[in-house]
């Protein structure tokens, strides 16, 4: 009888044992599980800031809690009734502070948003007839600032075929954007934004008999074509620019519930700006925060 090599047979072996090993890696799946009457409430804080030569420091940023529930569809529409309450604005231009009056109108006036097939914002209203001034409000902060990364129906904004598919610790998967509204603050022209998404599954661990994943999600700004008007009592400038960026979000998840427990985020994007009759090159710092409270 021919022997079989040793070294043959504890490649084999060692193949084996990693065969096995794959077959009982866990999987997760990374869904939103909404239901009709469900209420979420969130703090949500923001920021973005950029230093100005013969200027100084200018900043935009904002704190509000956030009431949303889950009404039944209406029209193809999936329904969403939220409301704003605790709405905050620290804005400043120099040592020079700057009220936002037409944001924070908004605070605590409830309205209803109207979810597509694809999980995004499709059109708004307020639910009094009292409050249809705000109209414009509204659509500016649900609709033209989607950034397109806020999905009410997909987690982590995965296509059909990867939301279907099963995570395991360490899976990465891309999103690619182009052509994505942001705004730089409530009264600037619209800005546009390309790049791409890398998401991580990081970990996952038991905390008070539940699953909770821990997801990286590092965003590639490949573009930015930057618009930022700066805006108080009796003046008005507009800053312009072009860039490149990077922004990171760390995310934990509750797999159980199927909904984020909280996220926070910073980044920059670098390039040259104008202001006025000044040309310069400075970075826009960018960062926030979501926190479910309840």
């Amino acid at each position: 009888m021919k022997k079989i090599p040793i070294k043959i047979v504890i490649i084999f072996f060692i193949s084996f044992v990693f065969s096995l090993e794959g077959e009982n890696v866990a999987k997760y799946m990374l869904h939103l599980k909404n239901s009709v009457g469900q209420i979420l409430k969130s703090k949500h804080t923001g920021s973005r800031s950029i230093s100005v030569p013969g200027i100084g420091y200018i900043k935009y940023s904002e704190t509000y809690t956030q009431t949303l529930q889950h009404l039944s569809e209406e029209g193809g529409f999936g329904k969403l009734k939220v409301t704003l309450t605790d709405m905050i604005t620290d804005n400043r231009f120099g040592q020079v502070k700057i009220d936002n009056f037409y944001w924070t109108s908004m605070n605590d006036v409830p309205c209803l948003l109207y979810i597509n097939s694809d999980g995004f914002v499709d059109h708004v209203g307020p639910i009094n007839k009292k409050d249809s001034y705000l109209q414009e409000a509204f659509e500016e902060m649900f609709i033209d600032k989607n950034d397109k990364t806020d999905n009410y129906k997909f987690a982590f904004s995965q296509d059909a075929s990867n939301y279907q598919s099963h995570k395991s610790v360490g899976d990465s998967w891309e999103a690619k954007w182009d052509s994505v509204m942001y705004y730089i603050n409530d009264v600037s022209p619209a800005s546009w934004l390309n790049g791409k998404s890398t998401y991580t599954l990081k970990n996952v661990k038991k905390r008070n008999g539940r699953e909770i994943a821990y997801v990286n999600v590092f965003m590639d700004v490949t573009y930015a074509e930057l618009y930022g008007l700066v805006l108080w009592t009796g003046y008005s400038e507009a800053v312009a620019g072009v860039g490149v960026g990077k922004m990171e979000f760390d995310i934990k998840w509750d797999i159980d519930a199927g909904k984020t427990i909280s996220s926070k985020w910073d980044g920059f994007i670098e390039g040259d700006f104008k202001m006025g009759d000044k040309e310069f090159a400075t970075r826009m710092y960018m960062s926030g925060s979501y926190k479910l409270v309840e």
